[in-house]
């Protein structure tokens, strides 16, 4: 059942990771070959079909876009979006997806961890999210569903057990370096070396995991090593039902209602709804409220309460293979054919090389002599044999033929490996379709098999994307400050927000007794009317007061603008919950904020003339590229577009004459 393939998945897994690095054969049984003189071939051929699906993700990467919904602005949305793919930049994000992925169609699960890092900035910490040894992490097994935050049958509890620097671990809780350091070098503790996630998974399947012939993560390090200058510490991330409260305020919408978790803002909002019934009021729930437990062995050294101020995980798994619980990965598929290619080429070599050198057939040799020499010397080269010492005859055996049978067991051994895996590693285009359509197509075709690995794929980047954008909303993650520069950068101040804040200023000085009306137009009539020297003085004063209304103008916005952001700041933190706000989507990765505007801009052109309507202007899409010079690009263009119009009018006035 389900809850089975969780329990065998860490061994399954330590298999599949060494047919990954080509650990193939029993260690006996090559040995025995091997003191045979015989071949034990590994052909490597599981590693291509998993590069393969790997180099399709790193081609095709995605990126957090967030969209905005019913009560939810633009502005806010496309904020968050630049919010989000500040942290994706900045962490290298792009590269630690890419290698957990792998490491999901490798061995069964990739895994990503989140964690505030407060080294670059100890006010607001940034989110750093990194790809993490999978052997290291364990996740609650009666959890058989893939999103692990589910409310009902997600995960009750995730382990994660790096090794760490013993003095970093030091440094960081020194209030417990006594009862660390008398931990010593002592590896009698075995809860301290094994860590709790073996110690648990013994427990599941029941016995003492062997470790003798295994080549994967756990022990590819030496522990003994490692125990000298390293903790092996534990975190573990668990779920606490708990009663929370909505607090809702009368005088606002209730999709403004804000949920409490912590005891002391729980019992403020029921405080204040006794006191203040028409105005105030509250509704329990039970949600399951994060802690993230700290420790070395059996020393405790913190518990996080809320850490991140969501209900969510800070661990993203990709398990490419999931039904019903039960999990898997492409090596798994492929490790019984993979066995036999093994076996078939090495029997093949070793074959022809028993037809290389068969043997030979003595009349007689009665003190054996010279049957040992001809055991030695046989397989050489333009050898010479004096009969009379055999006997008077030598005969070399006749080699058999190859048998045919072991070509065709290779051949489809082969085919079957493209069978399960559903992945045709060698090029699927010929000399006759190679056009761009054809190649794509065939190419689409040759991954048919991995739709539901990118699906399942898709998913642990929406559940990570979901998780930035909650992050990013209910935590100070980014400061005012880096909020104010991202949206200087990339223009994201809404226009509403900025009308509102000029009109505000615009009443304050009005209060001053300063007027900002645009400057009345000349009279026509009176200016041509007028003298020479009067129309001078007409002209010069019209356009002072232009200039003294631009400037008004531009004191406006300067000051109007901190206000807009002031109000584009505080509406990201008092966002509507869920759906009534924004969604969070993927699409393909793009390097800069402005080159995902220009992507939706020529979508639109697109839509437009597909649907028999007129595209955009050229001079708009050029400015909605990335592009440096794009001033002399529509410079450029408006010269051929003159050269066509004058081209054209020739055409027309010879067409006339």
């Amino acid at each position: 059942d389900g809850l089975a393939g969780s329990n065998d998945l860490p061994d399954r897994m330590m298999r599949a990771d060494d047919f990954r690095v080509g650990e193939q054969w029993d260690p006996a049984v090559r040995q025995s070959m091997e003191n045979k003189g015989k071949f034990a071939l590994t052909i490597p051929l599981i590693k291509p079909k998993i590069k393969h699906v790997a180099g399709t993700q790193i081609k095709n990467p995605r990126q957090i876009t967030v969209k905005p919904t019913r009560s939810g602005t633009d502005s806010v949305a496309k904020l968050l979006t630049a919010c989000a793919k500040q942290v994706f930049d900045a962490e290298k994000l792009q590269f630690e997806k890419s290698q957990c992925f792998e490491a999901g169609m490798a061995i069964g699960q990739g895994v990503m961890v989140a964690t505030k890092d407060r080294t670059e900035d100890p006010k607001h910490a940034n989110i750093k999210i990194e790809r993490v040894i999978e052997h290291e992490v364990l996740f609650d097994p009666t959890c058989i569903i893939y999103d692990i935050n589910h409310r009902n049958q997600g995960c009750k509890y995730v382990i994660w057990e790096p090794w760490v620097d013993k003095d970093l671990v030091r440094a960081e809780y020194p209030a417990k370096k006594a009862e660390l350091d008398a931990m010593g070098h002592s590896t009698g503790g075995e809860s301290i070396v094994m860590g709790v996630v073996n110690t648990v998974i013994d427990w599941m399947t029941g016995r003492r995991r062997q470790h003798d012939n295994a080549f994967s993560m756990n022990n590819r390090a030496d522990t003994d090593v490692l125990t000298r200058t390293r903790f092996k510490m534990s975190h573990t991330f668990w779920r606490e039902p708990k009663e929370c409260v909505w607090w809702f305020d009368a005088r606002r919408s209730e999709m403004d209602a804000l949920l409490l978790t912590e005891s002391k803002q729980i019992s403020a909002a029921k405080a204040s709804a006794t006191a203040q019934p028409e105005v105030f009021s509250v509704e329990t729930v039970i949600c399951n409220v994060m802690h993230h437990t700290i420790r070395v062995g059996d020393i405790f050294l913190e518990d996080r309460v809320n850490e991140w101020n969501t209900l969510m995980y800070p661990v993203f798994v990709f398990w490419p293979y999931l039904e019903n619980g039960n999990k898997g990965s492409l090596t798994e598929d492929l490790i019984g054919t993979q066995q036999e290619i093994n076996w078939l080429h090495s029997q093949s070599l070793n074959m022809v090389k028993l037809l290389a050198n068969t043997g030979y057939k003595i009349k007689s040799d009665p003190t054996g002599e010279m049957a040992a020499w001809l055991e030695v010397h046989g397989g050489e080269d333009g050898i010479v044999l004096d009969l009379s010492k055999f006997g008077g005859d030598v005969e070399k055996i006749e080699p058999n033929d190859l048998p045919a049978p072991t070509i065709v067991l290779e051949q489809g051994a082969q085919e079957n490996l493209n069978k399960i895996s559903g992945i045709r590693t060698e090029d699927p285009t010929t000399d006759k379709d190679r056009v761009a359509s054809a190649i794509a197509l065939k190419q689409q075709a040759s991954l048919t098999g991995s739709a539901t690995v990118f699906r399942n794929w898709d998913w642990t980047m929406s559940i990570q994307a979901d998780f930035i954008i909650e992050v990013i909303r209910h935590n100070d993650i980014f400061s005012e400050d880096e909020i104010r520069e991202i949206v200087d950068r990339e223009d994201l101040i809404d226009k509403e927000f900025m009308e509102f804040a000029r009109q505000i200023v615009i009443s304050q000085f009005e209060q001053q007794g300063i007027t900002i009306e645009p400057p009345a137009d000349i009279d026509e009539v009176a200016l041509q009317s007028a003298s020479p020297e009067a129309q001078e003085i007409m002209i010069k004063q019209a356009r002072e007061d232009l200039r003294i209304f631009n400037e008004i103008q531009q004191i406006v916005n300067n000051e109007a603008r901190p206000m807009a952001e002031a109000m584009l700041l505080d509406s990201i933190h008092s966002m509507r919950k869920g759906k009534y706000s924004t969604k969070v989507t993927l699409s393909p990765l793009s390097e800069t904020m402005r080159m995902i505007k220009s992507a939706e801009l020529f979508e639109l052109h697109k839509i437009l003339i597909e649907g028999g309507d007129v595209g955009l202007d050229g001079e708009t899409l050029i400015d909605g590229t990335d592009i440096d010079n794009k001033e002399e690009v529509k410079a450029a263009r408006n010269r051929k577009l003159q050269s066509l119009q004058q081209s054209n009018a020739n055409v027309s006035l010879s067409r006339t004459a």
